[in-house]
């Protein structure tokens, strides 16, 4: 599932594979990661992180979309090699301590969830290392999907990049919301949501996995 990382901006970089994004901003003071992708794929974004130059040490925030397996999955690995920590939606840390398996879900093998160290709130602004990250919650893929608009520069000129939280429809099926105990209108959630962001002047797009964006096409025709 390796995909050879790549540098979308000079402080913007893919790190993810063939199945979910993951994407590394440099900042003045380390690194943050936007998700963390599968718990067993955790060793090719190590490797997609040290091919680019970095150090993983260096990473001291990871920031999730939403609370999933698929999207935290090596966050814990993070903390406990380097101490990094893990901010996510109140909503959503909620949501996972009230029921943990809308967090675990169908994992092929028990995952702990990740510990957050920070929480996330509606419009809130996460700044570190002289990046600003405006968090948006956008609710219908989970109960605290976040998404995620910051300015990076390439070659002297600044751009949005913007990442939708959580394109997925799975999550709004009513027996996936039955098994998870989840509101039933999380379909309507998902639809405010897709109207609340859809003015967003972003230049970069940002995908949750690659196929949301084709992350892997664009790449080739780089």
């Amino acid at each position: 599932e390796y995909i050879e990382p790549f540098k979308m901006a000079d402080d913007l970089y893919y790190v993810g594979d063939k199945l979910v994004c993951v994407h590394l901003i440099r900042t003045d003071e380390g690194l943050i990661l936007l998700d963390a992708g599968y718990p067993c794929t955790r060793h090719l974004l190590m490797a997609s992180i040290v091919r680019l130059g970095f150090d993983p040490a260096d990473v001291r925030w990871i920031i999730l979309t939403h609370a999933h397996f698929d999207h935290y999955g090596a966050a814990n690995e993070f903390r406990n090699l380097y101490g990094t920590k893990v901010a996510l939606s109140a909503a959503d840390a909620a949501s996972m301590q009230e029921n943990p398996l809308r967090a675990v879900g169908s994992a092929p093998t028990p995952e702990n969830p990740p510990v957050i160290d920070r929480t996330l709130e509606d419009g809130e602004i996460f700044s570190f290392g002289g990046k600003e990250i405006r968090c948006v919650l956008t609710p219908g893929h989970t109960l605290g999907t976040m998404s995620f608009f910051f300015n990076v520069t390439d070659g002297g000129k600044t751009y949005l990049a913007g990442q939708f939280g959580g394109a997925g429809v799975k999550a709004i099926k009513l027996p996936y919301m039955l098994h998870y105990e989840l509101p039933l209108d999380m379909p309507q959630k998902m639809l405010a949501s897709l109207d609340r962001i859809q003015d967003e002047p972003v230049d970069i797009q940002l995908g949750n996995h690659p196929h949301n964006n084709n992350t892997v096409g664009r790449r080739e025709k780089q």
